[in-house]
């Protein structure tokens, strides 16, 4: 076929081709004569993974999605009528977190994909050939895959309306100050905020009134503690060991964490 790679096995990676390279003829073309009756967003959504992988990562930097969801509802041809935490959680499901875009509706997702995909070649800045290799990639994802068309929870796309803008959605600047520090060198936990020698001078602190309490501060002292199952039952050492975990991930994980490091406190427990 004139003008389209040999790659592009699919209709839809034709059409999708067409769409971001700005070709109207050949858009309409593929519509007339290969889709009139409708497509299936499988390639699309495919390819949106990748993009969405490629530019924030496997469990990206939280505050970057954020603002790309954002700016991706107030900003994309087609996409004033989406909630920006859904597309938010699409974005991240696509990055490595599939809990989360398993919460979202499936044809909701599609219809955020489409779109979102257009958002992401002018994200990344894609020129024509980089958009053929990242079609022809999810192409041979599919074909990989090898599964049926469509589906109950699928969303046929009967009309399309996406175009490019040209423009980025994110800017040097959206990265947070201390995150673009820390990804310079391997993480470590913070430091002390004061010197021992300020600490041995506060007072001690007061024993836990409760059971719960004291048995906690003794398991983490390494000390000989009271016994549970004589005092209190197992609800109320869960729910005082909780409200203990809350204080100190807050204490020891920096404002607006990464999912680097978050990983990181993770495998120091384990």
């Amino acid at each position: 076929m004139t003008g389209v790679p040999a790659s592009l096995r699919t209709a839809e990676g034709r059409l999708l081709r067409a769409e971001l390279r700005g070709d109207d003829d050949e858009v309409t073309r593929v519509l007339d004569t290969e889709l009139s009756g409708g497509w299936w967003p499988e390639v699309t959504s495919v390819a949106f993974a990748l993009l969405a992988l490629r530019r924030f990562g496997q469990f990206g930097d939280r505050h970057l999605v954020t603002t790309f969801a954002r700016r991706f509802v107030e900003r994309a041809p087609g996409a004033q009528g989406f909630d920006a935490r859904t597309v938010e959680a699409v974005v991240r499901g696509a990055s490595g977190e599939g809990w989360l875009l398993g919460a979202v509706d499936p044809v909701r997702a599609g219809e955020i994909m489409y779109p979102g995909l257009f958002a992401l070649v002018d994200e990344l800045e894609l020129d024509g050939e980089q958009v053929d290799a990242v079609l022809a990639e999810a192409e041979r994802a599919l074909a990989a895959m090898a599964l049926p068309p469509g589906g109950e929870d699928a969303v046929m796309v009967e009309q399309p309306t996406c175009r490019r803008t040209g423009q980025r959605y994110l800017t040097d600047a959206d990265r947070l100050p201390d995150l673009t520090r820390r990804m310079r060198s391997p993480w470590r936990p913070p430091a002390p905020t004061r010197s021992r020698k300020t600490l041995r001078r506060q007072p001690a602190a007061p024993e836990p009134s409760t059971v719960a309490g004291r048995y906690l501060r003794a398991l983490a002292l390494h000390q000989s503690g009271p016994d549970l199952t004589a005092e209190t039952d197992g609800t109320e050492l869960m729910t005082v060991a909780l409200r203990v975990l809350v204080l100190i991930v807050r204490q020891y994980l920096p404002k607006a964490p990464d999912q680097r490091e978050i990983s990181a406190l993770t495998a120091a427990t384990a």
